[in-house]
C-alpha cells in the first residue's frame, strides 16, 4: 500500500462520527513497519587479576597476600607461612600483580647479580625522597 493511499485511508477514518451500534468498522491508524535499531554488543567482562600469589621462598601456593595503601603510595606483599615481605612504591594505576612482579624481579636480580640492581634502585629512590 502506498503512503498516499494509506494517508487517504487514515483521513477517511479520522472524521468523527457517532458510533453506530451495528457498525463493525473501527478507525485504525495506518500501521507501517519500522526498522528496529540494532542493540549494541554486550560489554566484554574484564579479566580479574589475582590478589593472592605463590611464595617464591617457601613454595606454598596462594600464601602471599598484597595490601595496597594508595594514600601512602606503598604496596606491601607478605607470606602468611614463612613471614617474608616486600614493600614497593605504587601509583593509582598499580595493581597487586605489579607489586608481586616487582618482588619476583628483585628476587631474580639478587640470585643472578648479587643485588647490584637492587642497591642502585634503592639509592635512586633515596635521592627522590630527598627532593
Amino acid at each position: 500500500m502506498s503512503s498516499a493511499a494509506c494517508t487517504a485511508q487514515h483521513r477517511a477514518f479520522t472524521v468523527w462520527r457517532p458510533p453506530s451500534p451495528h457498525s463493525r468498522l473501527t478507525p485504525l491508524p495506518c500501521l507501517r513497519g519500522k526498522r528496529k535499531k540494532a542493540k549494541p554488543p554486550p560489554k566484554k567482562a574484564r579479566p580479574k587479576v589475582a590478589t593472592v600469589f605463590d611464595c617464591p621462598f617457601c613454595g606454598n601456593s596462594e600464601s602471599c597476600s598484597v595490601k595496597m595503601d594508595y594514600e601512602h603510595s606503598q604496596g606491601i606483599i607478605s607470606c602468611d607461612q614463612c613471614g617474608t615481605s616486600h614493600e614497593s612504591r605504587i601509583t593509582r594505576l598499580s595493581e597487586a600483580i605489579d607489586v608481586y612482579a616487582e618482588w619476583i624481579d628483585m628476587c631474580e636480580d639478587v640470585n643472578t647479580n648479587g643485588g647490584a640492581r637492587v642497591a642502585a634502585r634503592e639509592a635512586e629512590e633515596d635521592l627522590e625522597d630527598d627532593f
